[in-house]
């Protein structure tokens, strides 16, 4: 009876050490909630920036269809997730004087999904440098900026921004995926001083400039993009950046190359060569890429597989080993 109680104790002591391996960073649990968002005022909010300022870390705000009014910040960890990003729209027609950007993203662990993101505007008179490479710009009229880690931008159609549609500033850890960024008039997407980041299967269509990465903006992977009709380049990096997945050696589909494929697998013979740099894309894409994301491990569902497992496995053999002792051995 002893050895029971005693093995039941070691079973408690070792599910608890689990639970707080899980909670590290979390300090105490945090009651999650989902605030909804509808121009159409039935539902618990009409504007996103009052649901935000309302919000709570790790809440959900669920958006409804409609237009809303940009120029906010996200400075808590939360999802803000559209309906259905054609006809959810943050609009930035309204300007707001000295306001740099409609969406900042200012905390870590954000992600924004399912938007349409248009119109970003900056001060008229604002002079920017229109030469090749943007040496010069002003950081206004910006879609989304994001000054933080450990985000995910995916599912929108970001456009119409009077300077760059996204902008990665200090950023590491950022995920930019399956998002459509076209018709903005400076760049597509912009990295300041951040790295680490992964960008792939976006369509970055009929921007002045497709992709740039500014100097100490390295170890960033870029991949399964499409890149068609930007005005003066696609991509432009001045330091050394990955623009290829070396696990399934498939790079981006860039409408200006002019390489062959001699053996039809649909990956040019020759690189295609990244102005400003060093940076190459070794396996380029002869067509845009329209197939399924790779898979991709969730670090945090991984863990709660295992955990489970574990937990499985520890009830299942204290018993039996019990059992057998009890027979076998006693």
């Amino acid at each position: 009876m002893k050895k029971t109680f005693s093995l039941i104790i070691l079973l408690v002591l070792f599910i608890n050490a689990l639970q707080i391996n899980a909670n590290i960073g979390i300090g105490e649990e945090i009651e999650v909630k989902k605030l909804y968002v509808d121009d159409d005022g039935d539902k618990d909010y009409t504007s996103i920036k009052d649901a935000i300022n309302n919000a709570s870390k790790g809440d959900t705000i669920f958006v409804f269809n409609g237009y809303y009014e940009g120029y906010f910040s996200i400075n808590k960890s939360l999802t803000l997730q559209g309906e259905y990003k054609n006809n959810t729209i943050i609009d930035g027609s309204n300007y707001i004087p000295n306001s740099t950007s409609l969406i900042k993203i200012t905390a870590d662990n954000v992600t924004l999904k399912g938007f349409n993101i248009q119109n970003s505007k900056r001060d008229i008179g604002m002079i920017i440098d229109d030469s090749s490479p943007p040496f010069s710009y002003y950081d206004y009229g910006i879609g989304i900026e994001i000054i933080s880690d450990y985000n995910k931008i995916s599912d929108n159609i970001i456009q119409k921004s009077e300077g760059y549609a996204i902008l990665l500033n200090k950023s590491k850890y950022t995920t930019i995926t399956n998002n459509k960024i076209t018709n903005n008039k400076e760049v597509s997407i912009y990295l300041k001083n951040s790295s680490k980041n992964q960008i792939y299967i976006n369509n970055i269509t009929n921007n002045q400039r497709g992709i740039i990465f500014h100097i100490k903006s390295t170890e960033n992977i870029i991949y399964l993009n499409n890149f068609i009709n930007n005005s003066y380049y696609h991509a432009y990096d001045e330091s050394n950046n990955s623009f290829y997945n070396p696990n399934i050696k498939k790079g981006n589909y860039w409408n200006d190359y002019n390489g062959i494929d001699s053996n039809d697998d649909g990956i040019g013979d020759t690189p295609y060569e990244i102005p400003g740099g060093i940076s190459i894309d070794i396996y380029p894409l002869l067509k845009p890429y329209e197939g399924e994301k790779p898979f991709i491990i969730d670090s945090e569902q991984l863990f709660k597989m295992l955990t489970i497992g574990m937990i499985i496995v520890v009830i299942i053999c204290i018993p039996i080993a019990y059992y057998w002792r009890k027979k076998y051995y006693t």
